[in-house]
């Protein structure tokens, strides 16, 4: 009897073990379906904030990663997650009115969710929250964090041809306050809201094109000068690969201002070009047979988090005699 009992423990526990084992793997993806890529290059950009001073140029560093969700890998729901360190002006930053002698410091963070295309359904879908971490940021040297939510849509006309519209649009704006001489000067940040048509090509190398043309959708903050931050913006990414898991990519994007030609011109428009070369785990994507899962919507950077400020004189402080 007592061997009976042993018998029947030791089969449900070997029962129960397995059970488990099969559904906490059905809820996990397997290691060659997450994607990971790791990348660094130089950069060279410059916008709103930056006002009458010059670009801002450096290195920068990152990773991005993609995976399907647990359970739902067959309707094409992936997850994704990256982020981007950059470090600007080794020589310092002499035209903000504090923090001259120190360098610009910018990361960024991209999380959210996509819907990738299927055999019988070529329609991709993303949605991604992106955040900016800033220090010495613009004219006048702050550290703004900035959100903004961003989003993409896409229909694939052919195997190698992707049309579609992406935009972003901001979660709030941050106030700060500095003072210089005897003011008060209160400086506000804010994401741009754009909407962007684009055209994604594949090559049959491997080489990848990206094209896109937008507006920017709201008010400038302050509206002194014009009441939209651009009047259009254009982008071209091009990548190519080289070896079995490397790439290089090259990104470019403009926004003409929307004041008049000149000396307010010259301080309103925002411009960034950067070289990255990337290196997958697991293989190129592009040009390999892995079944790992990329993530759909490229990792937030000045291409696709363009930023307003405004300033304006607040409180005054007169000395005592």
């Amino acid at each position: 009897m007592r061997t009976y009992l042993s018998l029947m423990i030791i089969a449900i526990t070997t029962a129960f073990t397995s059970n488990a084992s099969a559904n906490l793997s059905s809820f996990t993806p397997a290691w060659d379906e997450i994607g990971l890529s790791v990348f660094g290059g130089v950069e060279n950009f410059r916008g709103i904030p930056d006002g009458h001073g010059g670009n801002n140029h450096g290195i920068c560093t990152g990773f991005n990663a993609g995976s399907p969700v647990p359970g739902f890998n067959q309707y094409g729901l992936g997850l994704q997650l990256g982020g981007s360190a950059a470090v600007l002006d080794f020589a310092g930053r002499g035209r903000t009115s504090r923090n001259g002698k120190s360098v610009q410091g910018q990361e960024f963070i991209t999380a959210g969710l996509f819907l990738r295309a299927l055999p019988h359904m070529p329609l991709s879908i993303g949605v991604v929250y992106d955040c900016m971490f800033n220090q010495n940021y613009g004219v006048y040297g702050e550290d703004p964090t900035l959100q903004q939510v961003r989003g993409q849509f896409a229909y694939y006309v052919s195997s190698c041809d992707e049309l579609g519209v992406w935009g972003t649009y901001d979660i709030k704006k941050t106030k700060q306050i500095q003072r210089y001489s005897f003011y008060d000067y209160k400086i506000a940040f804010r994401p741009i809201a754009q909407a962007n048509l684009f055209w994604r090509h594949l090559f049959g190398n491997g080489v990848e094109s990206n094209v896109a043309i937008g507006y920017t959708l709201r008010n400038r903050l302050h509206r002194y000068h014009s009441n939209r931050a651009g009047k259009y913006i254009v982008g071209l990414e091009l990548s190519v690969p080289f070896l079995d898991s490397w790439l290089l990519v090259g990104k470019a994007s403009y926004m003409q201002p929307g004041t008049r030609r000149g000396e307010q011109g010259e301080m309103d428009y925002a411009s960034n070009i950067s070289i990255n070369v990337v290196y997958f785990f697991g293989g190129n994507p592009n040009t390999s047979e892995s079944c790992a899962w990329m993530p759909y919507l490229p990792l937030a950077d000045n291409t696709n988090f363009l930023v307003d400020s405004a300033s304006k004189v607040g409180k005054i402080h007169l000395p005592r005699y």
